[in-house]
């Protein structure tokens, strides 16, 4: 009787143990202080895809971004290429939290009332507008750095080459969500004026069977429901795997796309609205 209490333990500690391993490699980071849990009203601008992990397939220490990309391979690959369809697994990672930042987790109205295409309000500025102007841009440059350096709670998401070739890594991602009519839909979108467009340019090398590491924001709210990534890499679409999690429904009104948009005075041509909302939202 002793023996088979004794084996009923020891299978019981062993099927524990199996639940708590997914076999993925994990990102160490340093610990941080006074990290901000996210719980967003509206739908955030997701624009910055620098990876903080790059070809590894072990536990791998995350470094400063200066530091971490010698050690990325890269390729110019011609404007005109058409590149296929990688065999890319996408993973969020939800086994553990990291703090990371470079993220705006709340909505940044731009400013108002500011010197914009070398008028202000449709009039040519005075010394007094100019001087105006300028501060009203520094404050609002001040505000975007202290969300920008501010470390959030995020998931890691991983996206892993499961091919013997290696593969180029030119990605754009979002998180989506399933709402109350079970159909997916945005919850972020990608947008960054200053952007090249979705041109080839220097692409970033996945060795065959490695893992590279981006963060994504573990959101928080209470609508709870599904959670994936939709990921564009080079014009093919990927999705990740499925995640329970919480937001807010308001995370899907999409009705502030057009001022937002429009922020940005004459520089984007609101002709093309559809255009600019296709790719904001990777269609």
């Amino acid at each position: 009787m002793k023996k088979l209490v004794s084996i009923f333990f020891i299978i019981l500690l062993f099927s524990c143990s199996k639940k708590n391993e997914n076999d993925l490699p994990r990102l160490i980071v340093p610990e941080q202080e006074n990290v901000v849990e996210v719980n967003s009203k509206e739908m955030l601008n997701i624009y910055d895809y620098f990876p903080i992990g790059f070809n590894f397939t072990e536990n791998i220490e995350v470094k400063e971004l200066r530091y971490m990309f010698d050690s990325v391979r890269v390729k110019k690959i011609p404007f005109d290429s058409v590149l296929p369809k990688f065999n890319f697994k996408i993973i969020i990672d939800t086994s553990y939290v990291i703090a990371e930042s470079r993220f705006e987790y709340k909505f940044l109205s731009r400013p108002k009332n500011v010197i914009q295409d070398d008028l202000i309000n449709g009039k040519i500025p005075t010394e007094f507008d100019q001087k105006k102007s300028k501060e009203i841009i520094n404050e609002y440059i001040k505000n975007k750095n202290k969300l920008t350096e501010t470390r959030v709670e995020c998931y890691p998401l991983l996206i892993y080459n499961n091919s013997d070739k290696d593969a180029f890594i030119n990605s754009e991602f979002i998180q989506e969500a399933k709402d109350i009519d079970g159909k997916w839909k945005p919850i972020e979108f990608t947008f960054e004026y200053e952007m090249c467009g979705t041109g080839k340019g220097h692409q970033s090398i996945l060795d065959p069977k490695k893992y590279a590491a981006f963060a994504i924001i573990k959101y928080n709210g209470d609508f709870k429901t599904k959670i994936r990534i939709k990921l564009r890499n080079n014009k093919h679409i990927y999705y990740s795997n499925e995640i329970e999690g919480s937001i807010n429904r308001s995370q899907f009104n999409q009705n502030f796309c057009k001022t937002f948009l429009e922020s940005y005075g004459s520089n984007v041509d609101m002709e093309n609205f559809e255009d600019y909302k296709k790719f904001m939202f990777l269609n």
